[in-house]
């Protein structure tokens, strides 16, 4: 296990040290190994530097549950910089207010959600678009504010030199986490990078997680234990599998056999779902899976059980 405080080196180390091990992987781009994400960090990272981007600036990352998401935090940390990772499905006056919390420099934002990113509403950013194609309407809706286009991948044409090296400290603002609003309205929690170090030290004393495991992951990456579940697993060499159809159980659930995942990890509801389809395990070789992670609550009784 890396001894660095630091998610980007975590992923630089596993890139020199098992390049063609698979990392991250997604319905539509398959698996990417660690060579390859950690070229696209830091190519993203190098056009992020080019659009000014340094130590301390705040970048919001408003992109699908999709390898290019993990890809851009890791990019925007390997900078001294924050993310602030954002729900697409966020209401125009909630994302405005986020926005207003965290002041972002610029946005890295999918181009599907355009429309509510181009509201005079909201703050006029800087974007980087994903989108399948150069779409010229995304363009001129945005006009002079489109610096960029990315792939799910992780890919971007946006290009510059590469980065140059940053002082780094590891109590350093790293993420902005906002909340549910359940109970008030979103607020933005502040994480170090000391923060996940700590975090994933702690799972990986406690769980069996190491380079063999594969992680299932349905929760996204901006919910904290989305986040974490990506961030043990990187620092251990796993890989994990990033699928958005869980509106589609059994969809994921046969890509679960398919793919061999270790690990799945879920909220609550998440296994009420489940339990209260039980019927949708029949017929799956799930002997893969080793490990459930749960966390945000706690589990009924009877569920736990069963």
């Amino acid at each position: 296990m890396a001894e660095s405080p630091f998610d980007f080196d975590w992923l630089a180390a596993h890139a020199a040290a098992t390049p063609a091990a698979p990392f991250l992987g997604s319905p539509a781009t398959q698996w990417l190994d660690y060579a390859t994400v950690h070229a696209r960090v830091k190519a993203l990272a190098a056009g992020l530097y080019a659009l000014g981007v340094r130590p301390e600036s705040r970048v919001a990352v408003s992109l699908p549950h999709a390898p290019v998401a993990a890809i851009a935090t890791l990019a925007v940390h390997s900078l001294g910089a924050v993310a602030v990772e954002l729900d697409r499905e966020r209401s125009e006056a909630s994302l405005a207010a986020a926005l207003e919390q965290t002041k972002p420099l610029l946005a890295l934002v999918l181009g599907r959600d355009a429309r509510k990113w181009a509201s005079p509403s909201l703050p006029q950013l800087p974007v980087l678009v994903l989108h399948p194609t150069r779409d010229a309407k995304l363009a001129g809706l945005f006009g002079a504010r489109l610096q960029g286009w990315l792939t799910e991948g992780g890919e971007t044409d946006v290009t510059g030199p590469a980065a140059p090296d940053v002082r780094r400290d590891a109590e350093a603002l790293a993420q902005v986490v906002f909340t549910s609003g359940t109970t008030a309205a979103p607020r933005g929690v502040m994480l170090s990078h000391a923060s996940y170090a700590a975090n994933s030290a702690s799972i990986l004393a406690a769980l069996p997680i190491d380079a063999s495991s594969r992680a299932m992951l349905v929760l996204p990456l901006f919910h904290a234990f989305g986040k974490s579940v990506l961030v043990s697993h990187l620092r251990a060499g796993a890989s994990v599998w990033l699928d958005d159809r869980f509106v589609y159980p059994r969809t994921v659930l046969e890509e679960l056999a398919r793919q061999r995942c270790t690990h799945f990890a879920g909220v609550p509801l998440t296994f009420e779902l489940l339990k209260g389809h039980a019927g949708l395990l029949s017929g799956l070789d799930l002997s893969s899976l080793t490990t459930l992670l749960q966390a945000g609550g706690a589990l009924l009784p009877a569920t736990a059980r069963w």
